[in-house]
């Protein structure tokens, strides 16, 4: 985690900065349901360096704007930046529920409410230098809740400033004062202890937060809203609320502070569609707002903040493809290779075309392989089983997608398929166990350094196994579980690789013997081991913890998942998709059922059915945030992408 002071400063919209006076405008009265009335706009400007002469504070239509701390914090996937204002009622009269909302002007980029943004290298992106990626990054820069560290939302009454509207709330603000396209959503100031009206004179806070992709690299923005005050007092639970409070019980508390500090008035909670987090409380409403529009107008919005996660058909790949791989590149194509009839074939997925393009072809045909994307950007394609002598192949190859080209690599000491292949913190990858020549099943390791492109053999593991899977843990370790034994036997026995001792030592047991399973290491370090094929067809799970080398019985799914898929969201849940189940007479079928793993819930939701019932598919989280499932069986050469809010 991160913590950064960024530079921050307020800004009229019409000239760019704050006159020493300013004449309010008349408020602009809305629709009686709306009772919101709006004073002017105003920019805010946060982080990148936007305008080192940036004042601190400016005084627009009776109020007076003061900038205060803004703390960024990081996770795996986002950036959140948090930037606390303190907002005074300079007239002579009380305002109620006062309200930034989020307001396109006549030098915001179209169809949006951002002015520009700032990126880690110091360009500047905004409708005129570069109007393609501006409208990218206004769809992927999201408001939410203030935040206290990556992910974990402030539920208080004061920083749990974002707030949600129905359309119909701010259509009337659209072409009043300057407001050329009102968005639904903003940040409500709130003194503390809770109350809602500022008299004369009086100052609250809010703060105006948000959470940007890393991968985005903005570091700064100009944000355009329009101040207004509101005659209903509203709270709203966000996306980070959702998952962090599945119960809803910090929405109800926020209510039942913001009734009694507020004169008994009936609180408005704006919920997710269909979120049963939200539970009644004495004097609140409820409003379900299905779609929150981030960007586009109300009659042609382009992107939502709360759409519902949904499967969507993908362009078709060039080949059929099962049991092959698919590797995320640095540029943030995905590379996918053989599979189904030992194919050469690989070929290339690009979300900003989305469509397929034909990739090099590797030197020898294989599945059940293994590709890694090492340090350097290039891919190492390890092993697999080969039609021709020999069947377990020694061959590798290196896919560089500078030159998108592939060339052979060194050759592996054993041949293999079925087996594991690790990217280590030191940058090499171990490669372990699997099936060899003659269906023997191995204990033999060995380890590629890409410094100096060979491959030398490590150390043997406690048992043979294949079907395993193997995950690399904070500490630098990996974490082999389960796997196909010899005579049929499927392992239940766990164990460590260390590579500071080049040696691999027993682990903890699982609650039961499991094969073609999933591993998944979770944001909190712990490994999520899900599904599978033991003595029966699985829906178990087991949580093994690295702190304390222990394995526990995790949540059961709600159905049984074997050969399927486990992907890590960038809320941090588990999306577990398709594979094989069975019905009661034991017959099996392929599974359409997705379900998710919250670990702040502990446990599993169902989500949308794939449009494609599949098994020995891939799933590939994309830079975008979204997923790309392709092939397997049934799934042939169709994909799919999970659309993730």
């Amino acid at each position: 985690m991160r913590r950064a002071a960024l530079l921050l400063t307020v800004l009229l919209a019409a000239c760019g900065a704050p006159p020493s006076t300013l004449t309010p405008p008349a408020p602009i009265a809305s629709a009686p349901s709306a009772n919101i009335t709006a004073y002017g706009v105003v920019q805010f400007t946060v982080g990148g360096a936007i305008d080192p002469q940036a004042v601190s504070s400016t005084t627009i239509g009776g109020f007076t704007f003061t900038r205060g701390a803004t703390t960024t914090y990081e996770d795996g996937t986002y950036r959140y930046v948090n930037t606390e204002y303190t907002v005074q009622n300079t007239s002579t009269v009380p305002r109620s529920n006062v309200t930034l909302l989020a307001a396109g002007a006549s030098n915001t980029i179209p169809g949006t409410p951002w002015r520009s943004f700032r990126l880690a290298d110091g360009t500047l992106v905004d409708g005129i230098s570069n109007p393609a990626l501006a409208a990218d990054l206004a769809k992927q820069v999201r408001p939410t809740h203030g935040t206290t560290g990556a992910a974990t939302p402030d539920l208080g009454v004061v920083r749990a400033s974002f707030q949600a509207y129905q359309e119909a709330d701010v259509t009337p603000l659209t072409g009043k004062s300057g407001v050329t396209n009102a968005f639904p959503w903003g940040f409500v100031t709130t003194k503390a202890g809770g109350n809602r009206t500022l008299q004369a004179g009086q100052s609250g806070t809010f703060t105006l937060s948000v959470r940007a992709p890393k991968s985005t690299n903005v570091t700064g923005f100009t944000l355009s809203m329009v101040a207004v005050t509101d005659t209903a007092v509203r709270t709203t639970r966000d996306l980070l609320e959702r998952a962090s409070d599945p119960t809803g019980s910090a929405t109800t508390a926020r209510s039942s502070s913001l009734r009694s500090t507020n004169g008994g008035v009936t609180v408005e909670v704006v919920r997710l569609p269909a979120d049963p987090g939200v539970s009644s409380c004495t004097g609140c409403t409820t409003v379900s707002v299905s779609n929150l529009r981030l960007t586009g107008t109300s009659g042609a919005p382009t992107s939502f903040l709360l759409t519902p996660p949904a499967f969507q058909a993908g362009p078709s790949a060039i080949m059929v493809h099962r049991q092959h791989t698919a590797t995320l590149l640095p540029n943030g194509k995905v590379l996918l290779t053989g599979g189904s009839n030992e194919q050469t074939a690989t070929e290339l997925y690009d979300p900003a075309t989305n469509t397929f393009v034909a990739g090099p072809n590797m030197t020898v045909n294989r599945r059940e392989h293994t590709a890694t994307l090492l340090p350097n950007g290039k891919v190492l394609i390890a092993g697999g089983f080969h039609i021709g002598d020999p069947y377990a192949s020694r061959a590798t190859d290196l896919y560089d997608p500078v030159t998108n080209t592939i060339t052979p690599g060194p050759t592996l000491t054993v041949g293999r398929y079925d087996h594991s292949a690790t990217l280590l913190q030191n940058g090499k990858v171990l490669i372990a166990s699997g099936q060899g020549l003659g269906g023997t099943i191995l204990t033999s390791t060995e380890l590629y350094d890409p410094n100096t492109n060979t491959v030398t053999p490590g150390p043997t593991t406690i048992a043979a196994r294949y079907s395993h899977t193997a995950t690399l843990l904070p500490d630098g370790k990996v974490l082999i579980v389960g796997g196909d034994g010899t005579n049929g036997r499927r392992w239940n026995t766990t164990e460590l690789y260390d590579p500071a001792t080049n040696t691999f030592a027993f682990g903890p047991t699982m609650s039961t013997g499991r094969t073609v399973h999933t591993a998944t290491l979770l944001p909190n370090g712990k490994v999520l081991i899900a599904g599978g094929v033991g003595d029966d067809y699985l829906r178990t799970t087991d949580m093994y913890d690295p702190l304390t080398n222990t394995l526990s019985r995790g949540p059961d799914m709600n159905s049984i998942h074997t050969w399927h898929t486990a992907t890590l969201l960038p809320d941090g849940k588990v999306l577990m998709l398709g594979g094989i189940t069975v019905d009661s007479a034991y017959n099996e079928f392929l599974q359409e059922v997705t379900e998710s793993y919250d670990p702040g819930a502990n446990n599993f939701t169902v989500g949308p059915n794939i449009l494609r019932a599949r098994s020995f598919h891939t799933a590939t989280l994309l830079s975008n945030g979204n997923v790309l499932v392709a092939g397997g069986y049934n799934g042939d050469a169709t994909t799919e992408l999970y659309v993730h809010p």
